[in-house]
Formats: structure tokens, C-alpha cells, sequence
């Protein structure tokens, strides 16, 4: 995170815990997504989609987040999907 210095960070990861999202909000400054991938699986096309969608809306004033029943809400300092 230190290299990210408050630009846009994703951190693709098969375990992230709450611990994780506290660290990366005590010490990422700009737009954070924590982004959980299925170990047994690995990187499908959901994921890289979402990764391209993290990164389009990095670039917005008002970035947003949309869950998985499609409800879209203002993000917490981290994004975690």
C-alpha cells in the first residue's frame, strides 16, 4: 500500500478478514477494493470485470459501489466484493 501512496489499490486475495479491511483503511489514503477470489478456481471473467469496473470508477468524483443484489451505494473508504 505504501506503493499505491493514495492511488487507486486493489488487492485480489482467497483470504481477507476484517483485520485485512482495517489495515487497508488505517493506511491506504485513496480508493481501495478488496477483491475475494475463489481459490479452487482462480480468476474468472466476474473478476476481471469487476477489477475494469473498480478502475472506471476510481476515476470518478463519486465513485460507487453496486453489491450483489445490484443496490448501488456510496463506498466505504475500502471497496470489499
Amino acid at each position: 500500500m505504501e506503493y499505491a501512496d493514495g492511488r487507486p489499490f486493489a488487492w485480489v486475495d482467497d483470504e481477507q478478514t476484517e483485520p485485512d479491511r482495517a489495515y487497508l483503511d488505517a493506511h491506504h489514503r485513496g480508493p481501495a477494493l478488496l477483491h475475494h477470489v475463489d481459490p479452487r478456481i482462480g480468476l474468472r471473467d466476474d473478476d476481471f470485470r469487476a477489477l475494469a469496473d473498480f478502475a472506471d470508477d476510481s476515476h470518478d468524483a463519486d465513485p460507487r459501489l453496486i453489491d450483489e443484489d445490484g443496490v448501488t451505494a456510496a463506498p466505504p473508504r475500502s471497496w470489499h466484493r
